[in-house]
């Protein structure tokens, strides 16, 4: 959600998460790890990155 309350959202490939279930019976989906990096103008690795969606 934006600054105004408004529901945002952006279309990612699949292959850009690792989900995390739980180890219960429900094996209910508990959060996604998202990975991803940044590379300069010469394709030179800048920083990796994780992000936890819960």
């Amino acid at each position: 959600m934006d600054e105004q309350a408004d529901i945002r959202s952006k279309k990612l490939a699949a292959e850009e998460f690792i989900p995390v279930y739980g180890v219960t019976v429900d094996e209910f989906l508990e959060c996604v790890v998202r990975l991803w990096e940044d590379h300069d103008i010469d394709g030179r690795l800048l920083c990796e990155h994780a992000a936890v969606y819960a």
